[in-house]
């Protein structure tokens, strides 16, 4: 058995096959859709992200609930509880998800918070950022983009980002 070989999804392999749902729904026709483990894990956190608890139907705990917390008085504090919130959060829903670095900076001039975090994949050891900004007014994913492969044409290399 080879050792430090990278492993890969089989279903990132198959260039005919979709794997989810990509953000932001904005592109032409009814979804945008991810073709990469990677790429759907990072939609999926997304989806996390922007989704309060009590939202979904049969998983009242799913999500991060920033919405609610932005709209409280921001205190000491925040930033451990809405760590907190996620840590659990992906550990309940995402298990093949592991946080490598978790950043919450809150602004309390500015009620905003603004949520750095890299994580890879357990099974293959690919990574990737998202990078939040939410306050009263807006929230905001930077370096969020999937790609733009079309069915049929070739798997890209192997990348360890697509922001």
């Amino acid at each position: 058995m080879p050792y430090g070989g990278q492993q890969i999804s089989l279903n990132d392999l198959n260039e005919n096959s979709y794997i989810g749902i990509g953000f932001p729904f904005n592109s032409i026709g009814i979804f945008r859709q991810t073709f990469t483990t990677l790429e759907s894990t990072k939609a999926n956190l997304l989806n996390f992200f922007l989704t309060n608890s009590g939202d979904r139907y049969m998983h009242v705990e799913f999500g991060a609930g920033f919405r609610d917390r932005i709209f409280e008085v921001m205190n000491e504090g925040i930033d451990e509880d809405i760590r907190e919130v996620i840590s659990y959060g992906i550990t309940e829903y995402f298990p093949g998800v592991q946080i490598d670095q978790l950043d919450i900076t809150p602004q309390y001039d500015r009620n905003t918070i603004i949520v750095q975090m890299k994580f890879s994949l357990t099974s293959t050891g690919e990574s990737d950022s998202i990078d939040l900004s939410v306050s009263n007014y807006n929230i905001a994913a930077n370096n969020f983009q999937n790609s733009t492969r079309e069915p049929g044409q070739a798997l890209p290399g192997i990348r360890s980002s697509f922001s």
